[in-house]
């Protein structure tokens, strides 16, 4: 039987999706027999089971992410990607990534996220600004599971503040437009 070359085209392709797979999974020293793209029993275990989505954790997860998209339309700062308008630091000596993004004459907001599986405390340098909290992935309402207060409701800016952090944390702030600039 003669392939077409749309055939050959898909079953190279197939193939390549799949090795690359293995190749992906293996540095992540993937346990168990690395699921094949191209099965009908991958896609059918795949398949999100809604009726999850109004238990416990799901719920949770859900919700966290519902106001994640919702912080992103209703935020110019995070809807209109700008390079010039980011900056990005990871605070020395700690697995702490800060990301600010504004706008000219608008919106600025400060996402903190913690990489550690241990609540720990560290000296976060935040700009001069006030910052107040608007979304907390340790929140309640998100299934925070470790019982600890999350981030601060609000950062003062223009200090090296002391932040107790709960095990991966993350939270976005925007800066309060009420608050006089610290720095000036």
């Amino acid at each position: 039987m003669q392939r077409s070359n749309d055939d050959v085209y898909t079953m190279y392709r197939a193939r390549a999706v799949r090795d690359g797979r293995r190749r992906k999974f293996a540095r992540f020293a993937w346990a168990e027999e690395i699921p094949d793209p191209q099965d009908a029993q991958t896609f059918e275990r795949s398949r999100l089971d809604l009726a999850l989505r109004d238990q416990g954790r799901h719920c949770a997860l859900l919700c966290f992410y519902r106001d994640l998209i919702a912080t992103r339309k209703r935020s110019a700062a995070l809807y209109t990607c700008n390079k010039e308008h980011l900056d990005v630091r990871v605070v020395p000596d700690t697995d702490l990534l800060l990301i600010r993004r504004w706008q000219p004459e608008g919106e600025e907001v400060l996402i903190v996220a913690f990489f550690v599986s241990d609540a720990v405390s560290e000296r976060v340098p935040i700009s001069a600004e006030r910052w107040l909290k608007t979304v907390d992935a340790s929140a309640d309402i998100y299934g925070g599971s470790t019982g600890m207060p999350g981030l601060p409701s609000i950062l003062e800016g223009n200090v090296s503040q002391q932040i107790p952090f709960t095990p991966f944390a993350f939270a976005i702030h925007r800066r309060d437009p009420k608050a006089e600039n610290v720095s000036g």
